[in-house]
């Protein structure tokens, strides 16, 4: 059976996304962006399970259209900077919370600034949907934001939104500083240009904290945030969010019955999660072991003479590293995967004709410490065998 000729232009026109086939025993994954279940609060989740099965016939109904109250409130009152209820709509992730905004905001042919690189899974949707993605690239200097200044028509752009990921950004770890911030606020408040800031990773810093949210910052100027208990508590609790101005996110709750939502016994069982006393110690304590994992990932990576000027980012659970130019990242993916490791091709996270040189992702955050060890000698093998040395 030919499945193209049943597709629609959006799905058939969408790239081909990374390989997930199972690997053989003995390979270490470290492709894609999982958090260790070792590090999910099963206590935790274990009783808001008890305690919303004691009184169930609520938690066990249909959904409102927004999200169940008791979790829009439990999330608002832990989001900082605090936000009302009404700025508020629940989804099942970050991921279906950009789908809902793309399919609210964005016509074919409209302008999306776009990280480059940038999450695949983002982009893959954004075009499916039409939109012409402009890259937003990082410098050594910095956001360069005179590419884009050129690229944009003169004065106020009509129908443009970023979609941007300022701190931690998958895939290359890197944070915006204050200043940057400050200016791409300032350049999207002058072009009338809406911002979309994704908050997946926010709260897994290493040594300090990132600098404040864009939302944070913004003043009056629209920054729709979108953030995730994915990364905090398990993928599987499927919880994510949208803060927006309360007049668009009515707009989202009247737009959104295609796209599902949280179902109420998840909702009621997050809710308890989040607003449990020993929700904060448990954030904490998962984000020092994540950092740690990076500190001990980087450690080991000084002694690949290939890597000698790689920085570690300064949280989330990705490395970003760089290949020789003479060698693609397909072969070095080759290479890794016949020395034990699995890792990701840097090429789905750019945007066609967009990179300039070839690099792979790897995540620690899903690799028990002395995996990390392993993960990391089968990484130097691979540079090894590329014959750079």
């Amino acid at each position: 059976m030919d499945v193209a000729e049943y597709l629609s232009h959006r799905v058939a026109s969408t790239a081909e996304p990374p390989d997930e086939a199972s690997l053989p025993d003995g390979v270490i994954d470290a492709s894609f962006g999982e958090p260790d279940p070792a590090l999910f609060p099963l206590d935790l989740i274990k009783d808001a399970a008890s305690a919303v099965l004691a009184a169930p016939s609520a938690a066990l109904q249909y959904s409102p259209l927004r999200g169940h109250t008791n979790l829009i409130e439990a999330v608002a009152a832990w989001l900082r900077p605090r936000a009302e209820p009404a700025e508020m709509v629940l989804t099942s992730g970050s991921i279906p919370a950009l789908l809902l905004l793309t399919h609210a905001m964005v016509d074919p042919g409209d302008t999306v600034l776009f990280e480059n690189p940038g999450y695949f899974r983002a982009s893959a949707i954004l075009r499916a949907h039409g939109a012409n993605l402009l890259p937003l690239r990082h410098t050594r200097d910095g956001l360069d934001l005179d590419a884009v200044r050129h690229a944009l028509p003169t004065g106020r752009t009509q129908r443009c939104f970023a979609y941007v990921h300022p701190s931690f950004q998958n895939p290359s770890g890197y944070t915006w500083s204050m200043e940057e911030r400050q200016e791409f606020l300032a350049f999207c408040v002058r072009r009338g240009i809406v911002v979309v800031e994704d908050t997946a990773y926010d709260e897994l810093w290493c040594a300090e904290p990132p600098p404040p949210s864009l939302r944070s910052l913004a003043d009056s100027h629209p920054v729709i945030q979108v953030g995730t208990l994915s990364k905090i508590i398990a993928p599987g609790m499927g919880v994510g969010w949208i803060v927006a101005p309360a007049a668009l996110a009515s707009v989202l709750v009247d737009n959104r019955v295609e796209f599902g939502g949280v179902g109420g016994l998840t909702s009621a069982m997050a809710a308890a999660v989040v607003r449990d006393a020993r929700f904060a110690t448990h954030v904490r304590d998962m984000r020092r072991e994540y950092a740690e994992r990076c500190r001990r990932f980087a450690h080991g990576v000084r002694s690949i003479p290939e890597l000698a000027d790689w920085s570690p980012p300064g949280g989330g659970y990705y490395a970003w590293l760089p290949l020789p130019e003479a060698v693609s990242d397909d072969h070095f993916a080759h290479v890794a995967l016949s020395v034990g490791l699995r890792v990701l091709e840097g090429r789905h996270f750019f945007q066609p004709t967009e990179r300039e040189r070839d690099f792979v992702r790897l995540t620690f955050g899903r690799l028990a410490p002395r995996v990390v060890d392993g993960a990391v000698s089968r990484l130097a093998t691979a540079y090894r065998r590329i014959g750079v040395r």
